[in-house]
């Protein structure tokens, strides 16, 4: 595979191997890690049906708090590793905006993150001058075949009330961004995935007759580097509604 355009964004130095027994619960992975089964948090609450497979290469670190030791941040692809950790993900996309590599945030600075609007939480707001530019994260940790990868693979309530709510902010004539975190290696598109939400499809049009622009970000792991790196920034975003 092509390294040359990786770019590394976050350093982890405590990457520990470890392989997927099972979930647990929703948040909870049972793993072995050197002959012991261990149970490691998971910030991912799609079904990642692809990835956590018993048998699986899985990449721990270890937790500054919490009961549980671990946290389970990425799963084996390959050379790589999917990046299934969310609050990393997070930490990927403000990365490369600090890295001024996200062109469409040229010129806004980080205004807030987790910012309230109309009760309900959107992962970033960024300024330039009085204009505020609302961001909210999908992650897409879901393989479609062919490169591509897909979002939700699971019902979402709260993923649909948060689009519409950017939905009625950018009728407003506002800025609204959905980014769709393509957290698999060397994803190559992102697809809408629609057979697991019945109603995402819906959801998804009325924002953009609304004006929300759509984005997808690829990044992901590279256990040679225990770093997260990054690939195509500007993967093609197809909406249309894959049933694969």
């Amino acid at each position: 595979m092509n390294t040359t355009n990786l770019k590394p964004l976050i350093k982890l130095s405590d990457l520990v191997e470890c392989r997927i027994l099972k979930r647990v619960s929703r948040f909870v992975v049972l793993v072995d890690i050197a002959g012991r089964a261990s149970t490691a948090y998971l910030n991912n609450t799609g079904r990642l049906l692809d990835y956590l497979v018993p048998g699986k290469v899985g990449y721990c670190i270890e937790t500054r708090s919490g009961r549980l030791k671990y946290r389970l941040v990425g799963v084996g692809d390959g050379e790589y590793a999917a990046l299934v950790d969310t609050r990393l993900q997070e930490n990927s996309f403000i990365a490369l905006y600090e890295m001024e590599l996200l062109s469409w945030l040229s010129g806004y600075r980080l205004f807030k993150r987790n910012y309230e609007l109309e009760g309900v939480a959107i992962d970033f707001a960024f300024k330039r001058n009085d204009e505020l530019l609302l961001t909210e994260l999908k992650s897409a940790v879901m393989k479609l075949g062919g490169g591509a990868t897909g979002y939700p693979d699971a019902p979402t309530i709260r993923g649909r009330n948060q689009i519409l709510k950017l939905a009625d902010f950018a009728k407003r004539g506002n800025k609204a961004f959905v980014v769709f975190i393509a957290a698999v290696p060397h994803a190559t598109v992102f697809r809408l995935y629609c057979n697991a939400d019945k109603q995402i499809k819906y959801v998804i049009d009325y924002a953009l007759n609304s004006g929300v622009n759509f984005k997808s970000v690829n990044v992901f792991l590279d256990v040679g580097s225990s770093s997260v790196v990054s690939g195509n920034l500007e993967l093609p975003v197809d909406l249309s509604c894959s049933s694969e």
